[in-house]
């Protein structure tokens, strides 16, 4: 188990049934950028926010996106599988050309042939999503970072700007203050979530809101 702490500071302990869930190997690491996991393809980031105690928001990041051109695997006489993720795996390890990807017939095939023939390439893509967090200068700061240029951010509209008082005393974000910050970070797209249930059956949708406020952006 690993916490996040402010300061890009963490605690990392395993707790194992075997040992009665005792807390072992417990020490501190550093976690620079609030990145909690990095593979060859994509890191996971995180930001503490105040919500009256410590909540965490968090930043999916793809360093590229991969493709497989079905035709194109069709056309090699290859079909999809497993063996698939290995060849996806070389080419974000930009291994030479000349690797040889295992195939599941038990033939390969140099890695640069089928780089160049199935896959497509494209700039990752960002997910960010954020719940729990007070309108505050600190928590602004720290969303806007997490989800600067993100494609898709996921953040919490829980009342409308009508309840902005209530919102504050229930250390909640509005509609208008998520697109805001939605905004201010530049993401391409906002999906509105966590609007509180007091919405159902009254005027004042905040989730609309929202949308209205980040110019029409739609949720499905």
């Amino acid at each position: 188990m690993t916490e996040l702490h402010e300061g890009e500071r963490g605690r990392a302990a395993r707790f194992e049934c075997r040992h009665g869930f005792a807390r072992e190997d417990d020490h501190e690491i550093k976690l620079p950028g609030g990145v909690l996991l990095r593979e060859p393809g994509f890191r996971v980031r995180a930001a503490v926010l105040d919500h009256g105690i410590p909540c965490l928001a968090f930043a999916l990041e793809e360093s590229r996106h991969i493709s497989v051109r079905k035709e194109a695997l069709a056309a090699l006489g290859l079909r999809t599988g497993r063996w698939l993720k290995g060849l996806k795996l070389a080419v974000l390890d930009e291994a030479p050309d000349d690797t040889l990807i295992p195939l599941e017939d038990g033939q390969s095939m140099p890695l640069g042939r089928l780089r160049e023939a199935i896959i497509d390439q494209e700039p990752g893509r960002k997910l960010a999503y954020v719940v729990d967090a007070r309108f505050t200068p600190e928590n602004q700061a720290r969303i806007i970072e997490l989800a600067r240029g993100a494609d898709e951010l996921y953040i919490e509209s829980a009342f409308s700007a009508a309840d902005a008082e209530q919102a504050a005393r229930k250390l909640h974000l509005t509609g208008e203050q998520a697109a805001w910050l939605a905004r201010q970070a530049g993401a391409k797209r906002l999906i509105p979530v966590h609007c509180s249930p007091r919405y159902k059956d009254k005027p004042g949708d905040p989730v609309a809101e929202a949308l209205r406020a980040f110019a029409g952006t739609l949720a499905s």
